[in-house]
């Protein structure tokens, strides 16, 4: 019995040391990237925020991020509104324009946190957007290069064939593009805020 309880408070002696972090050289400069963006892959500094949406236009207008409904004019609705399947106090659908013939097209798909598709009204603002046609960001849009995206957004914290990732200097914005697997030419670009990685 004696030699248990021994045992036991060795053990629990060198999990102290352990964590106290014994051996550890006080004089070493600290991490920089430990406050940074958390477990993400490919860590780089991260864009400007506050630059990048100065520049931002939807269909050849500039708007301001978040926006609603409304702050796009006349002939932009919303087409359905449904809460979301994957979080809770969240919803998102699409928004179309009305053309002059009656006709309508989708041009976008919006994202509200913090609400319900009941709570939503046309003034609410929205915290994500994804359009695969008319969006652009500081230039940057359908047909532009990783290059050229490259230059404004920096390196890509993730990435695979199609889908490139890039966050915010704060890690709380996040720019995503979808481009085509062969020639990197962007298809789509999503913009993100109060971005959370699960």
């Amino acid at each position: 019995m004696k030699r248990k309880i021994l045992s036991l408070f060795l053990c629990s002696v060198m999990l102290a040391v352990a964590a106290c972090g014994c051996g550890v050289d006080n004089n070493s400069e600290p991490d920089s990237t430990a406050d940074s963006v958390g477990a993400t892959e490919n860590l780089s500094e991260g864009f400007d925020w506050e630059k990048v949406k100065q520049d931002i236009t939807f269909e050849g207008k500039k708007i301001d991020f978040p926006f609603c409904v409304n702050d796009l004019g006349k002939g932009y609705e919303m087409d359905y509104i449904y809460d979301s399947l994957f979080e809770e106090k969240c919803c998102d659908g699409a928004v179309v324009k009305v053309n002059d013939d009656g006709s309508e097209e989708k041009v976008c798909y919006l994202f509200f946190d913090g609400i319900t598709a009941e709570e939503y009204t046309d003034d609410t603002k929205c915290t994500r957007i994804s359009n695969p046609e008319s969006l652009t960001v500081q230039g940057i849009g359908k047909g532009a290069t990783l290059e050229e995206a490259e230059k404004i957004f920096g390196t890509p914290y993730k990435s695979n064939d199609i889908f490139f990732y890039y966050l915010s200097k704060t890690g709380t914005e996040r720019i995503e593009l979808r481009c085509d697997k062969n020639t990197k030419e962007v298809k789509n670009i999503e913009i993100t805020l109060n971005f959370k990685e699960y």
